[in-house]
């Protein structure tokens, strides 16, 4: 037996309002990808994969903790993929006071840890490795 899906239709409407500003700033479509590949978007235009993106919505203000921690499977996932198809890996977090994205890419700042959701913990699996993401890489998505 899999793992529970945790995901409220609340989490799937704000990750699509993320998702419809990447399109309009990014000018692209952006489609949902599989379970299976971990990740959630891959930005597309003209039927060419352009990107792969993972889309956090957070409770909190950009800047209220001094990283971004995301599983480590994902972050591998992502890593991955852009690796082997030369197509960037992004993260798109909507912050409360915005969204912001980052091109993610492995380098000494990104640390690992052992961590997750500990305050509000739904099952084993919420403890796994972790990546945490220094918010200073992250820019705001503007339209242009």
């Amino acid at each position: 037996m899999g793992r529970p899906m945790y995901e409220t239709a609340d989490h799937r409407l704000a990750e699509d309002a993320v998702r419809d500003l990447i399109a309009v700033n990014w000018r692209c479509k952006v489609e949902k990808m599989p379970i299976s590949y971990k990740l959630d978007f891959a930005a597309v235009r003209e039927r060419i994969v352009v990107a792969f993106l993972e889309v956090k919505c957070r409770q909190h203000r950009f800047g209220q903790y001094p990283t971004l921690m995301l599983s480590a499977a994902k972050w591998q996932a992502g890593c991955a993929l852009a690796e082997t198809y030369h197509i960037p890996f992004g993260l798109v977090i909507g912050w409360q006071d915005g969204v912001y994205w980052c091109r993610a890419q492995n380098d000494p700042s990104i640390r690992l840890e052992w961590g997750g959701r500990s305050t509000q913990t739904r099952d084993s699996a919420d403890i796994e490795p972790v990546v945490h993401v220094p918010v200073g890489q992250f820019k705001p998505l503007i339209a242009s």
